[in-house]
Order: C-alpha cells, then sequence, then structure tokens
C-alpha cells in the first residue's frame, strides 16, 4: 500500500536541524528482569536487561534535483523495523530487542514517541510516493532510533548483593546488544541536515544501577552459550523488574 509523505513526520512540531542528535544524562529507559533457575550453589542470581537509550540520526536516504516545469512523484522503497550497525539482526535478536521496546513511551527532548508493532519487528520493506516539487531540491531523511541492550548479573550471597565481575578482570560481567529502530518517521527537506546535537530523554522510575553495587567475580558467566540460552528463554517470558 502507497503512502505519501509529508514535509515532516508525524507530531513534529518543529523540522529538525542536525543530522544526528545524542542523548546527555540519564538515558536507561526501560528495565527487565529474569528469574533464571538455580545457575549456582551458593548464591541467588538474577539477570537484569537495561534498555539504554543512546539517541538518533536523520539518515540521508536519497536527494534528487527538479529543473522541470513540473512536480515529480517518486515511489521509493523504504526500510522499517529493528536492525543491528550491520543492517541486519538475527530472528532471534529481534524477538529480544522487540521486547525490549514492547509497551515503551519513549520521551525525546520533551516530545513522545510510541513504537508500532511494525517499527519494532524484523526489518520488512514498504513503499512510499514522494512529491519532489517544480525547481526544487529534495533531501529524503529516514528517522533511525539507536539503542544498546545490557545483560547484567545480579548476585545475593553471604547476605550481601554483588554484581558479578569478569573472572580475573575488575570489570562487570554484561552482555551488550546494539540495535537500531528505522522508523516510519520521514522528512522531505530543501536542504541537507548537518552536523550534531544533543538531546533529552526520561528515564524508567525506579532503576537498579549496575555501579551502584560492589563486583564479586564468579557465576554466572554470559559468555557461557548455557547460560545465555537459559537466560534469553526466560527474557521471552516477558518478566519485569519489581519496584525497589
Amino acid at each position: 500500500m502507497l503512502q505519501w509523505l509529508t514535509d515532516w513526520y508525524p507530531g513534529t512540531a518543529s523540522p529538525s536541524s542536525h543530522a544526528s542528535y545524542k542523548v546527555t544524562g540519564g538515558n536507561i529507559v526501560k528495565q527487565t528482569l529474569t528469574r533464571p533457575r538455580s545457575m549456582s550453589p551458593w548464591a541467588i542470581i538474577e539477570v537484569y536487561c537495561d534498555l539504554h537509550f543512546l539517541g538518533y540520526d536523520w539518515v540521508l536516504e536519497w536527494s534528487q534535483q527538479n529543473e522541470t516545469d513540473s512536480d515529480v512523484i517518486r515511489e521509493v522503497d523504504v526500510p522499517i523495523g529493528v536492525m543491528t550497525a550491520a543492517n541486519r539482526i538475527e530472528e532471534k535478536d529481534a524477538l529480544l530487542a522487540s521486547l525490549d521496546l514492547k509497551d515503551l513511551g519513549l520521551v525525546v527532548g520533551g516530545e513522545h514517541k510510541h513504537f508500532s508493532a511494525t517499527e519494532t519487528g524484523a526489518i520488512t520493506t514498504e513503499k512510499r510516493s514522494v512529491t519532489v516539487k517544480a525547481h526544487s531540491n529534495t533531501f529524503h531523511y529516514q528517522k533511525r532510533y539507536n539503542f544498546l541492550s545490557r545483560l547484567w548479573p545480579f548476585v545475593y550471597a553471604e547476605g550481601k548483593l554483588w554484581v558479578a565481575a569478569v573472572p580475573g578482570t575488575t570489570g562487570p560481567n554484561t552482555a551488550d546488544t546494539p540495535f537500531s529502530v528505522m522508523a516510519d518517521q520521514f522528512l522531505a527537506l530543501p536542504d541537507m541536515l548537518e552536523g550534531e546535537a544533543k538531546v533529552t530523554t526520561v528515564e524508567a522510575a525506579k532503576v537498579w544501577r549496575l555501579g551502584n553495587y560492589p563486583l564479586r567475580p564468579g557465576p554466572p558467566d554470559l559468555s557461557d552459550e548455557r547460560i545465555m540460552t537459559e537466560v534469553t528463554q526466560l527474557r521471552a517470558m516477558g518478566y519485569s523488574a519489581p519496584p525497589c
């Protein structure tokens, strides 16, 4: 089905003036909790998933100069959905990304964004029609939201709360998955966007923060395929973090 693009994407009060926007300040916009079965004989272990919103880009898809006296209608294919930095994402990762984004009400610079089912699914291609006015230039952009999904083990052992550390190091044992959402939001502008700016977001309420707890070397090791398989299965059940 064809849809007509307006000059500005829906919900925007004014056009963007930069090509890229990076989040400044707190950026954990959602936190979920898996409840693994026993993976350690000496500790109670839970795995948190922090969804970090990194910012967004206006991706230049194409440009066209129309020097004729008539408007030109251009039909284009646009990608919509979840992808990695390599412009692809495995089905299992797409499932987890969609869980991260499910029911997420993202606030960006005071504006609200709710992702559609199409935007949070695997990449699909849809057709759009764009009008290039007579005697004009058109730069066509698509909005890309950038996220980082971070898993980290939270351990209760010896009467204390710990964060599992990578064995032999002083770093936390995390598993990071960067991904992006090619949104169903577009700009058609007469000039090219350039440069970078800052933007703020609203963090999730009552977030458990990895850096607030001491590190302890030991299990679980998130590089272990068996453990990650179990964590993935439990994440798919959609557990949510309780209030602190």
